[in-house]
């Protein structure tokens, strides 16, 4: 799954002091997907890209949910 926000920021490092609400707010979100899709028990992994280097290829900032089975 992927969650992210309506306002829009291009990545992590153009997160502003005022957006850590938005950043706690999109994290939350994605917890209770995860939880919904059922891995509260066993666990997912939240994955936020930033930039080429970093895996980014959608200029939105977003979270990747990713769970339901083992991750190596």
């Amino acid at each position: 799954m992927l969650v992210l926000p309506k306002r829009h920021i291009p990545n992590v490092m153009e997160l502003e002091e005022g957006d850590t609400a938005l950043l706690g707010r999109l994290l939350y979100t994605a917890q209770k997907l995860a939880a919904e899709q059922g891995c509260a028990e066993r666990g997912a992994r939240f994955v936020i890209n930033c930039k080429a280097d970093g895996g980014q290829t959608v200029d939105h900032i977003h979270c990747h949910v990713l769970g339901g089975r083992p991750l190596g």
